[in-house]
């Protein structure tokens, strides 16, 4: 999911976008949502944009396969949104959504398209306490159970345990 801004003549943007996908990843042949909101920027005012539609393009496989080429309406809100088929054929790798309004580009964001697996079952770790210090032991139920209800039995189990420092910043005597 990505934030683009839009650099003018000055030394800072006059146009700032956000645009997001309902997921990151899609396999071909599948269809991609996608929401996005433009603003004007004014010194340090942001505002709705007059204009009526923006510029969406998507490619795939590094820009090689143009899916979608057209305007779309904003709302009163400076919000669009629209949705485009992945072809069957469509390359393994990235996608970009990428939207015009005052520039060549002004905001985008980019996605995967991928073949995959759904997985079949999922598995569910509760550790009895949110954080250990180094040394305490570290007790937890596993849970894994099949998306149609029923539970999972003799499945190998691998893991692995990672650590992360962390810091404070005392300022008292």
């Amino acid at each position: 999911y990505g934030v683009w801004m839009s650099w003018g003549t000055s030394d800072l943007p006059d146009v700032a976008g956000y645009m997001y996908t309902d997921r990151p990843i899609y396999r071909p042949g599948e269809k991609v949502y996608f929401r996005g909101v433009m603003r004007d920027r004014q010194d340090m005012t942001y505002t709705v944009p007059h204009a009526e539609t923006v510029h969406i393009t998507v490619t795939v496989g590094w820009g090689a396969q143009q899916l979608f080429d057209d305007d779309v309406a904003l709302t009163q809100f400076g919000t669009f949104s629209g949705e485009f088929d992945l072809p069957e054929d469509a390359p393994i790798g990235d996608g970009n959504i990428q939207v015009r309004y005052k520039h060549d580009y002004d905001a985008g964001v980019s996605f995967s398209v991928a073949e995959f697996r759904v997985p079949e079952y999922k598995v569910e770790v509760t550790p009895d306490n949110s954080t250990i210090i180094q040394g305490d032991p570290l007790k937890a139920v596993i849970a894994a159970s099949y998306y149609f209800g029923g539970p999972v039995s003799n499945a190998s189990l691998n893991w692995n345990a990672v650590g992360e420092e962390a810091y404070f910043n005392y300022t008292g005597p």
